[in-house]
């Protein structure tokens, strides 16, 4: 089983035993309002966070474990090696927290390993790609 709590992304066997943990090194950017008075008006407090966990898939046998970070990049775990490879699609990022607005996340929502482990993966902004998680390459992009 697989599992994220606070930062941290658990495996555990069928026994309930911890057999990994992962944590995502990388910031995302965010924006906290703070309200200071009467009707409408706050002050923006603008922060790059820690990156946290948004999507969760693993392959039969739990060899490749895929992380999906707020930050909009995926990390594929292989098991037993410490350092991920990491999956970014290039997306334009627009900076909109100084009006105030959210900021401009690409999150990939939903990820998959397919038969053949492949990883797909469908982002935020509507877009679903197919990944080689051994090479990191794009196979198959859908707008």
């Amino acid at each position: 089983m697989l599992c994220s709590a606070e930062r941290e992304t658990t495996l555990w066997d069928a026994r309930g035993r911890k057999v990994e943990a992962y944590v995502l090194e990388g910031t995302t950017p965010t924006i906290t309002r703070v309200y200071t008075g009467e009707g409408s008006y706050h002050d923006n407090i603008l922060r790059d966070e820690a990156t946290w966990p948004v999507a969760l898939a693993m392959t039969a046998g739990a060899k490749l474990v895929a992380i999906g970070g707020s930050d909009s990049k995926i990390r594929v775990f292989t098991r037993g090696q410490a350092k991920p490879r990491v999956l970014a699609f290039p997306w334009k990022y627009t900076e909109r927290r100084h009006m105030g607005a959210n900021p401009d996340l690409n999150e990939p929502m939903a990820l998959e390993f397919d038969a053949k482990e492949r990883l797909i993966a469908v982002y935020q902004h509507g877009d679903i790609l197919i990944w080689d998680p051994r090479s990191g390459k794009a196979l198959e992009h859908h707008a």
